[in-house]
Formats: structure tokens, sequence, C-alpha cells
């Protein structure tokens, strides 16, 4: 058997290797990376090297040479026990004495207790008891999810430095704050000064732009004035990340929500959206397209929102030419409707490639809805599709391996779509077919 390779993030952005273990115990000697970088192998999952629980149940193999060689005189160690000397046994009456005290000690704790943790939830213990404030992700994590929206970003906003020292000191301190970090710059203006974008956006979402700040998107609008009413009509894509994003596919979105390391926004996704939109209503007076383009822009951003947060309706759609035949497609409840939805518009070859791709990904997606168990007759609809299928969107380059093999095995699987789901569920894990 080959001997296993791994890799090593430093800081959440640079790579080393693939080292085997030896090669990787040679690169710790010269110091190339520490304790606080991270270690995977053949796809598995990072780990930080402080890790040590993890490490030895992911990586058993190397866990040796974490605690020996890199730890190394750090860990804490148990004092020894004296031998041979034993306490006196309390008389009855020390006994009862004794238990009458811890009782009464434990009732006033309890009473302290509940006194401490609602003084801790309004904020009153941190600002009394640490006046030079220790940032807590429970307490920014209980804010955000009471929607308790302002007090959440003046907590941020209060502790900012501190949180983003604590969150680069240590790959598990910056697990535990990226989400509430993201959420405080997405509630503003898409950036959280000191941080890298890229560390934002994170390493997963390589099919959007890559830094969604309201600043950088209202350089791209105005960048591609003149080039909206060309795309709105249906003759050309350009090839940049901030057209792209007006034909994102809701459903691949919302499948894939929430994103690990996201709460509010759910994903990178969600986030690029909210600041477009946000841009576009900054830049209004700058654009030289004329204020209908500009609306119907504003109006399929707005529209991708609502479908992303399950708040769409159908009556709300006020757009027109080519994202009105998208937003239709995503609408859609039949499959004899889907026809209807490029009607109204001649597209050129690349936007005909790339609604033709939409319109048979949707026909897939409503002939499975109609389980739990597909009829004989939705089996042969669904098998005529599926050989017009790609795995790529032609232009979003949004994946789509997941929605194909679960097609596949409902085909496989006589149209059973729980026995489907739960094949895909087992190999893709982070995405949600249910959507």
């Amino acid at each position: 058997m080959a001997e296993r390779l791994y890799l090593i993030r430093k800081n959440l952005e640079g790579f080393l290797g693939p080292f085997s273990h030896e090669e990787m115990r040679r690169s710790f000697r010269r110091m190339e990376f520490g304790l606080q970088d991270e270690v995977a192998a053949s796809f598995r999952e990072w780990v930080a090297f402080d890790d040590v629980e993890r490490i030895k149940i992911h990586y058993p193999e190397i866990s040796d040479f974490v605690r020996r060689e890199m730890l190394g005189g750090w860990g804490v160690s148990r004092p020894p026990q004296k031998m041979g000397t034993q306490t006196p046994r309390a008389t009855g009456d020390n006994n009862k004495k004794n238990s009458a005290t811890l009782l009464f000690l434990i009732l006033i704790l309890a009473v302290l207790g509940v006194g401490a943790f609602w003084a801790w939830r309004e904020g009153d213990i941190p600002a009394r008891l640490f006046p030079q404030g220790y940032p807590n992700v429970d307490r920014a994590h209980t804010l955000l999810a009471e929607d308790r929206g302002n007090a959440f970003d003046a907590y941020i906003d209060r502790f900012r430095s501190e949180i983003l020292s604590d969150a680069q000191s240590r790959a598990s301190s910056f697990r535990d704050w990226i989400p509430y970090i993201r959420a405080y710059a997405f509630r503003r203006e898409g950036r959280f000064e000191g941080l890298n974008p890229q560390l934002l956006r994170g390493i997963e979402a390589i099919n959007a732009p890559r830094e969604c700040s309201v600043s950088a998107f209202k350089k791209a609008w105005v960048k591609n004035d003149g080039e909206w009413t060309s795309f709105l009509n249906g003759t050309s894509l350009p090839g940049n990340d901030w057209m792209r994003l007006l034909t994102w596919d809701p459903a691949w979105i919302i499948r894939r929500s929430p994103q690990l390391g996201w709460v509010s926004p759910e994903s990178y996704h969600e986030a690029c959206l909210m600041m477009a939109l946000k841009a576009l209503g900054q830049i209004s007076q700058e654009i030289k397209d004329p204020s209908e383009t500009r609306d119907i822009v504003k109006a399929r951003l707005q529209w991708l929102m609502q479908m992303v947060r399950g708040t769409a309706s159908v009556q709300e759609v006020a757009l027109s030419g080519s994202l009105w035949a998208l937003s239709c497609l995503e609408s859609s409840i039949a499959v004899e409707a889907l026809n209807e939805c490029r009607t109204s518009v001649e597209f050129a070859h690349d936007w005909d490639l790339l609604f033709r791709f939409r319109s048979n990904l949707t026909q897939a997606r409503l002939v499975a809805a109609r389980g739990p168990v597909l009829s004989a007759r939705d089996l042969d609809d669904l098998r005529q599709v599926l050989g017009l299928l790609k795995p790529k969107d032609p232009y979003t380059r949004f994946e789509y391996d997941a929605e194909l093999r679960f097609y596949q095995q409902l085909v496989i699987n006589g149209g059973r779509v729980q026995k489907a789901a739960e094949y895909i569920k087992e190999r893709f894990p982070d995405v949600n077919l249910s959507n």
C-alpha cells in the first residue's frame, strides 16, 4: 500500500506538501510550519496540530510525532500523589455538619449562578469585570440568534481588534470567530478592517467574485456600464464575475446552504447578492444606461435574494428580457410551462446554451419532485432529460455533480426518491437535495 501523503495549510491560505510522514518531520525541524497550522491527508478533514485529541482520531499514525516532537515539553502533567498517608475518617456528627454546610453553599452558588447568567446575557458582567474587553463567541452567537442586530454590531465593533487578534492567533479560534466576522462584515459594506477579503470569501466559493464588498461592486457596475443592454436582450454574455452573478441558479445556492463557516448570511453567494444590490443603490447617478435597465438589474437581484431566503413570490417578478426568462424557469412548478419562459426572447448562441442547460436542469428537478415514487412515465421523462444534462453550468460554472448523481440514482432505484436521496447524502453530505 502506498504511503499516505499529507498537506499542511499555513495561516489558512498557503499550503506545503504533499509530504510523506518523514518529509513532514524534516519540514517541521526546518521550522517551516508550527502548531497553529493544519494537516489533512487523502481528502480527509483538516485538523490543527495543536488539537491533539482530533489528531489521534483522524491521523493516529502521526499522533506520536505531534506529541513528542511538536508539543515537546509543553504538555500538562498531573502532579504525583503522596503515598502512605490517609485522611482521618470523620465522625457521624462531623459528616452531618459538613453535609449541611455543603448544601448551604450549593444553594448560595445556585442563586449567584442564576443572577450571573442574566447579567452576562445582558452584557453587564463583561463590562464591569473586564473593562478592557474579552470578546466571547457564545455572546456574539446569542445576539445574532435572537435577532438583536444593533446589539450584535455594537458588540463586534467594540471588540474588533481583540476578535481579529484572537482569530488570527490559532486555527481553532479562526473557525470559531469567522461566521460572526462575516455576519458583521456583510451587515455593512462587505469588509472587515485588518482581514484579507479572501478569508471572508473562503476557499469553497470558487465560482463567485474574489471580493464582494460594496466598493468592489460599485467599481464593477460603473466599469461594465454600456454592456447591460446586450446582456439583457440575450445577445451577449460578458466574461466577468459581476455579470455572471445575475444568472446564478438560486436552487443551487439553497441546496448548499448554510455553508460551513456561515450563519447570517448563510453563504458567500448570498452575501454577494446583498452587497451587489446595496452597491447598485449607491451609484444610480453614475450609470449611463437607462433607468429601466437599472431597475431590471435591481429586480433580478431582489428576486435571487428572495429565492435564496425562501420569501419569493411569482407575483413580485417585475423583469423583462433574458433575466425574466431565467426567473420564469426558477419559479416554474410544471414541466409543461417551461416552453413559455423563452417566448419573449430571441437568444444568441451563448445565451441559448445557458438557457437550454438551465431549462433541462429545471425539467429534471420538476420530474424528480413528482415522488415519493416516480411512475414509469416519469422515469422515461427523466431518462430523456438526463441525456441532455452536463455536470457544469457553461456560464456560472456551478457544478451539478450531486444533482446528476441523484437523478441517475432515481432511474437505477426504480424512482424511489428516498433511496436516491440517502445515497447522495452519504456521498455529498453538504448538499441538501430536499430543497
